[in-house]
């Protein structure tokens, strides 16, 4: 069975399968008509905007997964069941068949975290934010996040300091995006992505 992807971008009101452009009304329809022909169809939903070339799937034709990337790690979940070989193909990469199992087995162990915390209820939402966290992982450079916590520090920040600050001394967290001493900092943490690693890196518990 031939695997194929409609891609359909909600901020531009489109749909794209290989080099045409169509209504997002249209997805559905020609999803089921693939199916009919036998064809194994995924629908990915996007934000973004097609690429501003003759082929809008061009950016999604890369040499390997790119784990930084949270809608792969989100593919990965959704797809658990596949092989590394569908995975590949699923994502349009050329990954190697290891170096997906070793990062699945990293995205499953902490998506198997999160079910056991929240697992009654998940939400696509929750599961975008888990996935954007995993995302993280892939990302950060301890010493360049150490960096950033040290001018942080500097600029006067208290975290797991000052008694005066009970919350900071907990970590880092969601007040940390408002805060004096990040915006001084030229705001390194900016999302919950930050938040985790800053935390992970200095060992603490937020």
């Amino acid at each position: 069975m031939t695997d194929m992807t409609v891609y359909v971008s909600t901020t531009e009101g489109l749909a794209c399968f290989g080099d045409e452009f169509f209504d997002e009304n249209e997805a559905d329809k020609l999803i089921e008509f693939a199916k009919k022909l036998g064809y194994k169809v995924t629908k990915e939903v996007t934000t973004e905007l097609f690429a501003d070339s003759l082929n809008p799937l061009r950016r999604h034709q890369v040499r390997d997964i790119d784990w930084s990337n949270y809608r792969n790690i989100l593919y990965v979940i959704k797809n658990r069941d596949k092989s590394d070989e569908e995975i590949v193909r699923g994502l349009h990469s050329e990954g190697s068949g290891f170096s997906i199992t070793v990062k699945r087995g990293q995205i499953m162990t902490e998506y198997s975290n999160f079910l056991e915390l929240d697992g009654k209820n998940v939400t696509e939402e929750k599961l975008i934010a888990v996935c954007k966290r995993i995302a993280g992982m892939f990302i950060s450079n301890p010493s360049a996040m150490q960096d950033k916590i040290d001018e942080l520090i500097d600029a006067g920040c208290t975290v797991g300091k000052s008694s005066g600050y009970p919350e900071c001394q907990k970590g880092f967290h969601k007040g940390c995006y408002a805060c004096p001493w990040n915006a001084a900092c030229k705001k390194p943490i900016k999302n919950e992505i930050d938040v985790a690693k800053f935390n992970e890196v200095r060992g603490a518990k937020a």
